[in-house]
């Protein structure tokens, strides 16, 4: 906040006085300024980093394939020691990565997006995100350069990792253009049923009729799913070659999609090897076991509400309803913020063994730390386990749990949240039964919630690879701008592909913007894809929301409001039974947390029956949290049901929709009276003062003020205060001096924008009598110390004049008054801002 005119003019005045008195003030205040202080070393990163794996978006890159990347590194951290944080180390200035374009791959974007930082061990963990990667056809290795600043030098760090998912073309040796190429002859996906063996027959194509004389084949397994029983490589001289292997599923399997390689070597008439290449067999496993049976089924604290310094214990219980005994089940608090909760002694992961249809609880002591600023404060849990013992793929969740919390008083301002944002608001399917060859749109509508303009800003939809779905015409993205508040629609056609196994698909859809990249997801409902077979499966009905309404355009945090939902069997001959409707508050974006909760009910709802095509309403009171930041947040929405199939009971999937729900907080920013003199000389300077409060949850923005009024001149104009967050307050002095005799009326105008981007206007009155001191006297009396003041003569006083020590005393005296006026108002400001910079600090 800028000095007010008042206190510069004073402070200027006190200068004067001091130096005119020769006081001793100048030379007392340098005699106790405090010694600098010297901080001592802190940790830096080494001038090395390690490769920490990858993934990537794809599970096969040929040649054009367009391709996203996460690429891990370790830097070693000097001079370490525990308690570091990260983002005290990584900001966007010191560290970033690129990669670097080759024969193999060429990169649209060579900057890569630094996502959050970890601390493990003594290394700094990041992960490097980059997108629009083209695939060359050449070789697998990509390098990228990790760059950052440590021990006051630059350092460049090369890194080269292997991209095992690239495909080179097959037959392209230079030295033999005719070579043959092959690949599929089809995109099959074989089936077999866990604990039983199969069969699985693979043709080849020869893409380009080249020359050959035969093609060897074998088949491999990553894991144990699946085991392939035929282990010799087979050869065929045919011009679409056909290989049959033996596999098999162990009863272990979980249902679902599992992959195998086959590896081909191609060799001409001479015997030499033209070319080598692998391709992905999918094989779908059809089981009793349920790889997603495991759940977090309940949790229990120790205390009622948990406050900073409390030792208390986080107890919870996982059910096993994978249909197998599990062993070596880890439980995880994975990301634990340590602001706000530590660990009071043990290991963040406990590993336990679960039996089939069995339970099993886990312990974790804990202490609440000062970082708690919310009422309810959320602990993330992430859980590994194995299906098959062999397997060296683990199946992951992560849950989050909520603890009631007693935040301290005082919490600190947190940065501003959501002032650059876009929000997926609505998006829709124009078929409710997707399967292999349906055509359909996903149409999605976007809101720019913030008060900025967006340009340059692209929403695109994902994992489009064929395997489930795939773009049926255009583009898989679009380019936009979209104005602060505004919403835009985006329709992608697509189509349905053989590999949809679920009657619920996700389709995850990616926005970004600026720096700034976040991906949102749609759930299809679908029919899964099934080969014709003797049992006439029947798939479980699809069941979905069909509208909700929660009573406006947004609810306001700490005020109950009714969430009426209507949901419909989307079958129109399978009746639905039984069926349970669990209605959750989900974690929002970042750190924001679980922000609806049921309020004095039940989150659970029981249908009986509800047939083909039929809806049932559903109304609940949801409560937002008072505390929560202004954004859109999730509802989730579970069903649990049964169905009744070729006359047998069976129960469906689990089901969960997410809605979302935009809260903001009231507004509660206020004027405090002005502060001003009643009466006033004409011509004389008015200094008029007042303060701004934000008792809001939510910040304020570009807030402004000005006076207007009319028989005075203002010395200055609009003055810019900038953004007052929650809980602070700020100031506003101004000076006016009147032109008229009489009542001067006038008013302080502040404008500002609320949370949702709306402006506003507040107005503070104030008027004051304006006096004339000219009596019509012309005649101004001389008090006795006019122009010959400093002419004083020795003896004046003596003859009857006044002593001079006592016009410097006089003098001297009102200096006294004006410096003791101006340091109680000097202290006041200053204790008011060491307030303030300690609720920052905190």
């Amino acid at each position: 906040m800028k000095a007010n005119f008042f206190v510069k003019t004073a402070a200027a005045f006190l200068a004067a006085s001091i130096t005119a008195l020769s006081l001793p003030f100048a030379s007392f205040a340098e005699t106790t300024k405090p010694p600098a202080v010297t901080e001592p070393t802190g940790p830096s990163l080494s001038g090395t980093a390690f490769s920490g794996g990858y993934t990537v978006n794809i599970n096969r890159i040929e040649k054009d394939s367009k391709f996203s990347l996460e690429a891990n590194a370790y830097i070693p951290i000097s001079n370490f020691s525990a308690g570091i944080d990260p983002w005290d180390m990584v900001d966007e200035n010191n560290i970033f990565a690129f990669g670097v374009s080759n024969e193999s791959f060429s990169l649209m974007d060579t900057s890569a997006v630094i996502l959050n930082p970890t601390i493990i061990g003594s290394f700094l963990y990041i992960t490097a995100y980059f997108t629009d990667i083209t695939y060359l056809g050449k070789g697998d290795s990509f390098t990228y350069n990790v760059c950052y600043e440590s021990g006051g030098r630059s350092v460049t760090v090369p890194i080269n990792i292997s991209l095992s998912e690239c495909a080179p073309e097959v037959g392209s040796d230079p030295s033999d253009p005719s070579a043959a190429k092959f690949a599929l002859a089809s995109s099959n996906t074989y089936a077999i049923k866990a604990g039983e063996k199969g069969s699985v027959t693979i043709q080849l194509k020869n893409l380009n009729n080249g020359n050959f004389a035969n093609v060897a084949a074998s088949l491999s397994s990553s894991d144990g799913n699946i085991l392939v029983e035929t282990t010799e490589t087979q050869t065929s001289s045919s011009f679409r070659p056909q290989f049959t292997f033996s596999v098999s599923a162990p009863a272990t399997t979980a249902t679902g999609i599992y992959n195998l390689t086959l590896n081909i070597s191609v060799f001409g008439a001479n015997g030499s090897e033209l070319s080598t290449g692998s391709f992905t067999i999918p094989v779908r496993v059809e089981s009793d076991v349920v790889s997603s049976g495991l759940t977090v089924y309940s949790y229990d604290v120790s205390k009622d509400e948990v406050k900073s310094g409390d030792s208390f214990e986080l107890a919870l219980t996982l059910k096993n309803d994978c249909k197998i005994d599990l062993k070596d089940v880890k439980v995880k608090l994975e990301g634990l913020d340590s602001s706000k909760f530590v660990l009071d002694g043990g290991f963040s992961t406990k590993t336990v063994n679960i039996n089939k249809d069995g339970q099993a609880k886990v312990t974790f002591p804990l202490v609440a730390c000062d970082g708690i600023v919310n009422v309810r404060e959320s602990i993330p849990v992430q859980v590994e386990y194995k299906i098959n013992g062999a397997s060296d793929s683990a199946q992951v969740f992560s849950t989050s749990v909520i603890l009631q919390c007693k935040p301290k008083e005082k919490a600190p301002d947190e940065e501003e949240y959501g002032k650059y944002d876009i929000s997926m608001t609505d998006y829709s399917f124009s078929s409710n039964a997707i399967q292999k060859g349906t055509k359909f749109n996903l149409t999605l509508t976007l809101k720019n919630t913030s008060s900025t303009d967006i340009t340059n800003a692209r929403v695109s939809v994902q994992e489009l690879t064929g395997s489930k779905f795939a773009i049926d015409s255009g583009l898989t993205y679009r380019n936009f701008d979209i104005k602060a508040g505004e919403s835009k629609s985006f329709s992608f056609p697509l189509i349905g592909c053989d590999g949809i196994s679920s009657m619920r698909e996700v389709i995850p859809v990616e926005l970004s913007f600026g720096n700034v990249t976040s991906t949102v997801y749609t759930t299809a409902s679908c029919v899964p894809s099934a080969d014709k077979d003797p049992d006439n499966t029947v798939f479980a009905p699809p069941i979905i929301i069909q509208n909700y309404d929660f009573g406006g355009e947004y609810v306001i945090g700490g005020t109950a409001f009714p969430l009426k939902l209507t949901v419909q069997n989307a079958d129109d001959s399978t009746v639905i039974e039984n069926l349970k409707v669990t209605i959750s508050g989900g974690a929002g974006n970042g750190d924001s947390g679980v922000a609806f909760s049921p309020a004095n009910s039940s989150n659970s709802f029981f249908i009986e029956s509800l047939p083909g095509k039929a809806t049932t309403d559903i109304e609940i009171d949801l409560l937002p949290r008072a505390d929560s930041k202004p954004d859109s947040y999730p509802v989730n929405v579970a069903f649990e049901y049964e169905y009744i199939a070729n006359g047998k009971r069976a129960k469906g999937e689990t089901v969960t929709e997410t809605i979302t729900i935009p809260l903001q907080q009231e507004d509660r920013f206020t004027l405090n009276p002005a502060q001003y003199s009643e009466s006033v000389g004409l011509g004389e300077m008015v200094y008029i003062s007042t303060s701004f409060v934000n008792k809001g949850k939510s910040a304020v923005y570009n807030v402004t003020a000005d006076v207007e009024g009319e028989g005075f001149d203002k010395s200055q104009g609009t003055y810019y205060v900038g953004n007052v967050n929650s809980g602070s307050e700020e100031y506003y002095d101004v000076q006016i001096t009147p032109n008229v005799e009489g009542t001067v009326k006038g008013n302080i105008v502040v404008t500002y924008e609320d949370s949702n981007g709306t402006q506003k206007e507040q107005r503070l009155p104030f008027s004051f009598n304006v006096i004339s001191y000219n009596w019509g006297n012309s005649e101004i009396i001389d008090p006795g110390f006019g122009e010959d003041i400093g002419m004083i003569e020795p003896g004046m006083e003596e003859n009857g004049g006044f002593p001079m020590w006592a016009w410097f005393a006089i003098g001297g005296g009102a200096v006294v008054i004006a410096i003791i006026v101006i340091v109680i108002v000097v202290k006041h400001r200053k204790k008011k801002r060491e307030l303030e910079d300690d609720d920052e600090v905190i």
